[in-house]
């Protein structure tokens, strides 16, 4: 297991809960209508999630899904695709990106008329590949909708673990320009939910671990930077915003 599938593991029993309780539990749905409003899917098209975890961002999807055509839904851990919804409407996969360019995960369509990746796409070993053959995958008028951090964090954190995620983080311009490389037409936009959480709770989620980048810290990195962050924010309500980057590509239509 690597240290990805190792976060995951992690993060499985905990992962709704962090994004379903107060105070996100209003950004939830709107990143659901975010995602839906984004990408239009209409009855009938085949659709793959690539990084679906629980399933807890296509919910508004799935009112267009039907059992004939369902979502594929890949993910390399079977943790996080066990707490997918029991529903006739999701194809699970087991599997990486590169297990899917590999042939050692299949999706149920040889075409997609839309994909989803949602925080997912920068576990990818080579970036611009991955999007390139993903972006292949797209039928004609086919969409292709990344949501993604920006690499500079607009949460509270430890000054280790910022400076960690801006040097290793994508550029979402960067995905923009790959996707528009693949043949797509290709737009970048941004959007913001404003979040207010209690001390207590925030630092309960940083010691889940929940920003993949922190995985990467030795206990003791990680110990360190929790104390430096109790001492610089040592206010009992925590005000910040949920930035996301919003990249869409489209192929032609034929």
């Amino acid at each position: 297991m690597n240290r990805t599938e190792g976060h995951y593991v992690h993060l499985a029993d905990s992962y709704d809960y962090i994004w379903s309780e107060y105070p996100w539990s209003q950004y939830v749905p709107w990143m659901n209508r975010q995602i839906a409003e984004r990408i239009g899917l209409r009855p009938g098209e085949r659709a793959a999630d690539i990084g679906a975890g629980t399933g807890i961002f296509i919910k508004d999807l799935m009112q267009h899904l039907s059992p004939d055509q369902p979502l594929a839904c890949l993910d390399p851990s079977p943790d996080m695709l066990a707490r997918l919804p029991d529903d006739a409407r999701l194809k699970t996969v087991q599997g990486s990106v590169e297990d899917l360019m590999s042939g050692r995960a299949v999706l149920p369509y040889p075409q997609v008329d839309v994909l989803l990746s949602k925080e997912a796409i920068h576990h990818a070993q080579d970036l611009r590949q991955a999007v390139r053959y993903l972006a292949g995958l797209l039928a004609p008028g086919g969409r292709f909708l990344v949501v993604t951090l920006p690499p500079l964090l607009d949460y509270p954190v430890f000054q280790a673990a910022f400076d960690l995620f801006a040097r290793n983080w994508p550029q979402p311009a960067d995905i923009c320009r790959y996707m528009a490389a693949a043949g797509l037409e290709a737009e970048l936009t941004y959007d913001q939910f404003p979040v207010t959480c209690t001390r207590e709770h925030y630092l309960h989620i940083m010691e889940q671990r929940w920003l993949s980048v922190l995985s990467t810290l030795d206990e003791e990195q990680f110990r360190k930077g929790m104390e430096e962050l109790e001492h610089l924010h040592p206010e009992k309500i925590f005000t910040f915003v949920e930035r996301r980057a919003f990249i869409m590509g489209r192929r032609p239509a034929a």
